[in-house]
């Protein structure tokens, strides 16, 4: 039975377990975006925001992305990232998440995440990537009062894209 225990991710165990088994990366961060000097590509990178667990599901403005409770009390969100001009001789990204609350008249930040996706991580269907399985864990979401998901985003060509994403 110990061995079990030890052996089982929802114990402690095993591969870790917990939101990270979610993660695209493992809840690492992916290694350096490597630029490549010579692509000559200079314009601005269209995002989207989305849910990504597995698939990516457009979110409306104000919209909030599934909130997923853990075992031990916590929250986490796993997000998506739409780029819809992406060079597909270069298909790594480097996606920085920010999230904040609005306090009365501040803004403070709860949380931020930066992680590169490459290789078999980006999803590429016609000329659409799609970035899938981020997880990023806020140290604190309240129910309501504003909040902020933004997203900055560099591929392999030095280009940068950039959302801000209101939740009231």
């Amino acid at each position: 039975m110990l061995l079990f225990l030890t052996a089982c991710p929802l114990f402690g165990g095993g591969g870790g377990g917990g939101p990270c088994i979610d993660d695209a990366n493992g809840c690492g961060n992916g290694g350096a975006l490597e630029i490549d000097a010579d692509c000559t590509l200079d314009d601005v990178l269209e995002l989207e925001l989305g849910g990504g667990d597995a698939l990516f599901q457009s979110l409306a403005p104000g919209e909030e992305p599934e909130l997923v409770s853990g075992i031990q009390g916590g929250i986490h969100m796993v997000l998506g990232v739409g780029v819809d001009n992406p060079s597909p001789d270069h298909l790594a990204f480097e996606v920085q998440v920010s999230l904040a609350v609005e306090d009365g008249d501040e803004t403070r930040a709860v949380g931020e995440r930066s992680v590169v996706y490459d290789g078999d991580l980006v999803a590429y269907e016609a000329g659409r990537a799609e970035l899938l399985d981020l997880v990023v864990i806020p140290d604190d979401w309240p129910a309501e009062g504003r909040r902020w998901i933004s997203l900055n985003v560099m591929d392999a060509c030095g280009r940068a894209g950039q959302l801000d994403h209101a939740i009231d």
